[in-house]
C-alpha cells in the first residue's frame, strides 16, 4: 500500500507478472501499510482511472482514492471483500 498524502492505492502482483492497481478499505489500507506484501483474494468491481489534468485522487462512494501505477484501473474493495491466505 502506497500513500501520496491524499488517498492509499495498492497493488496486487499475480503468480503471470502481471500486476492491477487496488483501492482497499481505509482500515485496512492503513494496516497493511509499510507492511510485506500478504497473499489474498479480493472481490469488487474494475474501475477505470478518471484521468484529469492535475488531480492527485478522486472519490468513489465517498473513498478518496489515489492514482496507481499499474495500468489505467483499479479494483474497489468493499468492506467484507477481502480473503487473507494461510491465516
Amino acid at each position: 500500500m502506497s500513500n501520496d498524502g491524499h488517498a492509499y492505492i495498492g497493488i496486487l502482483s499475480f503468480r503471470d507478472g502481471t500486476c492491477m492497481n487496488v483501492s482497499l478499505p481505509p482500515a485496512l489500507s492503513k494496516e497493511l501499510s509499510d507492511q510485506p506484501p500478504r497473499p489474498m483474494t479480493v472481490r469488487g468491481p474494475v474501475l477505470q482511472f478518471p484521468f484529469v489534468a492535475g488531480a492527485s485522487g478522486f472519490k468513489v462512494n465517498g473513498r478518496e482514492v489515489g492514482y496507481g501505477n499499474c495500468g489505467p484501473r483499479f479494483i474497489f474493495v468493499e468492506e467484507g471483500s477481502v480473503e487473507f491466505k494461510g491465516t
